[in-house]
């Protein structure tokens, strides 16, 4: 297989023959990501144990669930290996990590100023804004560097 394309029909067949539009929209996902992999000029080779995944998938009663998870497993993958993410990948990562970060120990400082332990929360929405600026950054930088991709 020298691209996607044969995978991509499968996947449009199967998309426009259900009724479940859950399903249909999981599918469209994975179409649009492969197709951005096909322009990219990624070999499907390098992609052989997830798309033996999905083919599996597609065999039995294919679930949602198992069309996103399969999703999320590519672009894992692509992050891992071609240094590839999906666009606001790392504003929502900070996310989370500015609230531990910064927003916690914030949070506690503030209160002990305070000398009030109710004011503890308040450093978590600062930290979440503080990590998300990081990540916006990040992203920015990660597609001027062309690594984000464009689905």
């Amino acid at each position: 297989m020298k691209d996607f394309s044969l995978v991509i029909e499968e996947l449009q067949v199967r998309a426009e023959g259900t009724n479940n539009p859950h399903l249909k929209e999981a599918l469209e996902k994975v179409i649009a990501l492969l197709k951005h992999l096909d322009q990219r000029g990624l070999a499907p080779q390098a992609f052989s144990n997830e798309l033996a995944t999905l083919k599996k998938q597609l065999a039995g009663d294919t679930k949602p669930s198992q069309i996103r998870a399969f999703y999320n497993m590519l672009t894992d993958r692509l992050r891992k290996k071609h240094g590839l993410t999906v666009p606001h990948f790392y504003r929502n990562l900070w996310m989370g990590i500015g609230m531990g970060v910064f927003g916690v120990p914030l949070g506690t400082v503030f209160s002990s100023l305070l000398n009030n332990f109710a004011f503890i929360g308040i450093g978590i929405p600062v930290g979440m804004s503080i990590g998300m600026a990081i990540g916006i950054q990040k992203d920015h930088q990660a597609l001027a560097e062309g690594r984000q991709l464009n689905i």
